[in-house]
């Protein structure tokens, strides 16, 4: 418990506590003073409280649909494969005098949400960054509008915009809270940073506007298809789920899959045990990708959910969870004891706390080990119990302990989309290939290896947790 002149703040690292402060329907309320920064184009299912999220959660929830998500699934495949082209053709320095295919963590993880959450959030297909699109190939440019994919490619700036799509989003999520902060008539007369942060933060807005009225004429299979035909939100409320969706789709799945490739680089056994799940799960599949049902193939990827779970406890992408008691004191139980939480404080339920300790993770929490999430594996857990995970197959830790996406009412609406979209990426690449940290020059394996595990503990945090600094890493195709 912390009291200052800002008010009073409770900290908790108790799962115990932690479920009780989740599961509260009208105790612990949400603080949406926290997420006023991403009330940019209007109220959203985050910003708003009582009545009016009642209202948003019954719209938004109806975007997630498994029709939806094999969506997800079918373009996370497409999408991984073209990174894997361009990392088996791209060269990445292995050695003082010596290259190999690889290439860089972040612009791979940002290209594949960026097109993904376009695809299967909004209907737009676009090809990996790196690639030519139609706009730059299409000698009557005056002729793309918003029906085109085109419209939205990476290397086109439409009329009316000054960046484009890519360009814009990456921008404004990057210096959200930024552009938040700083008054926006300082940003448009500030210097040329300043200048096209104000730029882009119009240009996604327009862009989003753009989406609603193109899924309007075109409806899609897409997260943005109830949004866009339901009349149950105005206008601006449809923007600013939107552009939630959008901010949820890109970073922070975006930074799981850099964390969850450099573990998996650093623990060549983990990946191993990965790759041999991965074999399994396809066995009777077909050899194409493209002809890989969701429904089939997905719930058999224990391995790549356990991996995906396990990243997530080790480095959780959001590291708080801000609540508040407001108005009313709250009780809690701790070790059969009631406590007393004034009202009016603020109650921030943290991840790492929980994530490392080792009454719910065993004598080694700081371990990457995303067997012990197995259930199929009677010996592996953390000793606490053989319960399952809703409709998996894998164990469920002690309640409150690992809250990734939140629990309770207000948990995610984007689990399983999130899910999903990694499980595509981590079994194309690892169903038949190997990762491994690329050395810089002068460095040793093992110096890269130290390298790599320092730029993920000073890894930082606005919005969510992303790495300061990229990491390479090479690529080979296994034999068998």
């Amino acid at each position: 418990m912390e009291v200052s002149s800002g008010g009073r703040a409770c900290y908790i690292g108790s799962a115990e506590v932690a479920q009780q402060v989740f599961q509260s329907r009208n105790g612990f309320l949400k603080d949406i003073d926290f997420y006023r920064v991403v009330r940019v184009y209007g109220d959203n299912v985050l910003t708003t409280a009582g009545h009016q999220w009642r209202h948003q959660r019954k719209i938004t929830s109806r975007s997630f649909t498994e029709d939806v998500y094999a969506t997800a699934w079918t373009e996370g495949l497409s999408q991984s494969s073209a990174i894997i082209s361009q990392w088996m053709q791209g060269k990445i320095l292995s050695g003082p005098e010596e290259s190999t295919p690889g290439g860089f963590v972040a612009p791979a993880t940002k290209a594949m949400a960026l097109n993904l959450i376009s695809k299967a959030g909004f209907g737009v297909s676009l090809p990996m960054v790196a690639s030519k699109s139609q706009a730059s190939e299409t000698k009557n440019k005056a002729s793309i509008g918003i029906m085109d994919d085109a419209y939205f490619s990476a290397d086109w700036t439409p009329a009316g915009h000054t960046l484009s799509y890519a360009e814009a989003l990456d921008m404004f999520l990057e210096n959200i809270v930024l552009a938040r902060v700083i008054p926006f008539g300082i940003l448009r007369r500030g210097n040329n940073f300043m200048r096209k942060l104000a730029a882009a933060s119009d240009d996604v807005g327009l862009y989003m506007k753009e989406l609603v009225a193109r899924e309007r004429s075109k409806p899609s299979t897409t997260l943005l298809n109830a949004l866009a035909h339901d009349k149950g939100l105005p206008e601006q409320e449809v923007i600013g789920n939107l552009f939630i969706f959008a901010l949820a789709g890109l970073d922070t799945t975006a930074s799981t899959l850099q964390f969850a490739l450099c573990l998996l680089a650093l623990n060549q056994d983990v990946q191993e045990w990965l790759h041999r799940d991965i074999k399994k799960a396809l066995e009777g599949e077909s050899e194409d990708p493209a002809e890989w049902n969701y429904s089939q193939v997905y719930p058999k990827l224990v391995g790549c959910l356990c991996v995906i779970h396990e990243t997530l406890r080790l480095h959780p992408i959001i590291l708080t969870f801000p609540k508040t008691t407001g108005p009313s004191p709250q009780p809690i139980v701790y070790k059969g004891k009631t406590f007393i939480i004034p009202e009016d404080t603020n109650v921030f339920v943290s991840m790492p706390a929980l994530s490392y300790h080792p009454s719910y993770w065993g004598s080694m929490p700081s371990k990457f080990a995303p067997q012990k999430w197995d259930a199929r594996d009677p010996d592996s857990g953390w000793g606490n119990g053989s319960e399952l995970m809703p409709g998996t197959q894998l164990r469920q830790p002690v309640k409150g302990a690992w809250a990734a996406f939140s629990e309770g009412t207000r948990s995610c609406l984007g689990k399983k989309f999130a899910l999903v979209e990694m499980c595509a990426f981590l079994v194309m690449i690892f169903g038949k290939y190997r990762i491994t940290i690329a050395p810089k020059e002068g460095e040793t394996q093992e110096m890269a290896h130290e390298r790599v595990k320092r730029v993920m503990s000073e890894s930082t945090a606005l919005i969510s947790v992303t790495m300061r600094e990229d990491v390479g890493v090479k690529i080979e195709k296994r034999v068998s």
